[in-house]
């Protein structure tokens, strides 16, 4: 019985050991990918919410006009 607990707990200690194994190459790869996609696509400003125009305002009598 003892010679039966030690074989169990030697093949779940391998079983943990392989799935880490597994599990952290997945979360690399997913990790990988999730950097590459970020730094992909940049943002501009009619991506920002609350983002300046850089084009000129001229005020006038409380009405704003844009000049490009």
């Amino acid at each position: 019985m003892a010679n039966e607990r030690h074989v169990a707990r030697e093949v779940r200690d391998e079983y943990v050991d392989t799935m880490n194994k597994i599990y952290y190459s997945y979360f690399k790869g997913y990790l990988s990918r999730l950097m590459k996609l970020q730094y992909e696509e940049v943002a501009d400003k009619d991506d920002l919410m609350g983002g300046e125009d850089t084009a000129k305002k001229i005020s006038f009598v409380g009405i704003q006009f844009v000049q490009f």
